[in-house]
């Protein structure tokens, strides 16, 4: 037996290791929330010049692919000794809704059971609460404004609306 457990230094050192592993587990959880929460089609699917949809995993990061709840792969038969070539992929992604609701009800942005001040926040107020949301995230390491999409770019938006104008 260790002459040295129990002893108050040694009980503080054992509960300080056990309160950053817990941290860092916290963290962990947070940020893997956030990989869900954040997830985008558009990761994992190339749109090419005719506007069909692609699945292309090529580019998918550790990150991203946690977002991935399962992959199908349809093969065709092989003929002739060619090999089997994909007929189909399907994929889904884990369920970013659930991600959302356990990270914002974390970060205190919504409650069960809403309270009558809650019910008539103004805009500043909303403002201030995704704030310290997103300021809590910024301290658990998660970088919010990585894991969003990057903004679409639509060319001929101007072009398009004013397509449907009467002359």
């Amino acid at each position: 037996m260790n002459p040295e457990a129990g002893r108050p230094e040694t009980i503080g050192q054992e509960r300080q290791r056990a309160f950053a592993a817990l941290a860092a587990s916290r963290q962990a959880v947070l940020a893997e929330f956030a990989r869900l929460a954040f997830s985008n089609i558009l990761d994992y699917v190339r749109i090419d010049q005719d506007g069909m949809a692609e699945v292309d995993l090529r580019r998918v990061d550790r990150d991203a692919g946690a977002a991935i709840d399962e992959v199908i792969v349809d093969y065709s038969d092989p003929r002739n000794g060619d090999p089997p070539q994909v007929k189909r992929v399907r994929f889904k992604l884990a369920d970013k809704r659930a991600a959302l609701v356990d990270l914002g009800r974390h970060l205190g942005l919504f409650s069960e059971r809403r309270p009558a001040d809650e019910l008539d926040m103004s805009d500043a107020e909303l403002r201030q609460r995704i704030s310290v949301g997103l300021a809590a995230l910024a301290a658990a390491g998660i970088d919010v404004r990585s894991l969003l999409p990057p903004e679409p770019q639509c060319a001929g938006t101007a072009a398009a609306e004013g397509a449907g104008e009467a002359p």
